[in-house]
């Protein structure tokens, strides 16, 4: 964290730990969308990482299930 905010990795990290928690499926990968190409890590909370699982890009909204 800087200044006591997250950084992307920091969601990243606790998306990768909410899924291994909950022993499901880490959908997320490095964080880039594979359709916009931006990091979807900047477009969730740190709140929402850590307790709900991350399927789609919150900027062009792909989804990374199908």
């Amino acid at each position: 964290m800087a200044n006591g905010i997250p950084t992307a990795d920091d969601k990243r990290l606790a998306q990768k730990m909410y899924c291994d928690k909950k022993r499901i499926p880490y959908f997320a990968g490095d964080g880039i969308c594979p359709s916009c190409h931006r990091n979807m890590f900047e477009g969730y909370s740190y709140e929402k990482c850590a307790n709900d699982i991350i399927s789609g890009c919150p900027y062009c909204h792909c989804s990374l299930v199908d």
